[in-house]
């Protein structure tokens, strides 16, 4: 329901949501759980406020993901989830984001979100991602993500208030574009 707020623990794990969902500018006060949860229609989080935890682990988003504007307090955890659509994380706030060994299969988007540590590692971006205008405030590790051939991950222009704590270790670089990015 838009606008809803969850004071309690929310355990929304093993859930089967066949149609189009929508938990708009909802407040979860407490650990939020939607680990290996299926959404087979679009699924939008735009401008939630997880105060705790929000774990994501393993599950699948058949249609359209919207989180922008979401606000992630403590930890985001989507380990190993799978995006078949559009993964929209535009204008989000994220204290602790793993996205390690996430699949993306459409694009993943993530213009000006602002991350203070995020784990990408062994990511899979099958359609591209965009973070133009993203901030990285801290740790950041994108070591062995995977591209495809018809993807591009575009940093334009983004600011690393502490690059030498970024990693790009073991990836290829040729489908990644840096324009205006300082990486020094």
């Amino acid at each position: 329901d838009l606008g809803a707020t969850f004071e309690k623990a929310a355990n929304f794990g093993y859930i089967v949501v066949r149609m189009n969902s929508s938990f708009s500018e909802a407040t979860f006060e407490n650990g939020t759980h939607f680990s290996n949860a299926k959404f087979m229609g679009k699924a939008d989080f735009t401008k939630v406020i997880f105060k705790d935890e929000a774990s994501f682990g393993h599950a699948r988003f058949k249609g359209e993901a919207n989180f922008n504007k979401a606000s992630f307090h403590k930890r985001a955890f989507f380990f190993q989830a799978y995006f078949y659509g559009q993964a929209k994380f535009d204008d989000s706030d994220f204290a602790f984001a793993v996205f390690r060994e996430t699949v993306f299969t459409g694009v993943a988007s993530f213009v000006k979100a602002c991350f203070t540590k995020a784990y990408f590692q062994e990511a899979s971006f099958e359609q591209g991602a965009l973070f133009n205008y993203a901030e990285f405030k801290g740790e950041a590790n994108f070591s062995k993500a995977k591209t495809s051939r018809e993807s591009l991950v575009r940093f334009y222009p983004v600011p690393l208030a502490q690059p030498e704590q970024v990693k790009f270790h073991h990836l290829d670089l040729s489908r990644w574009s840096f324009l205006n990015t300082d990486l020094r």
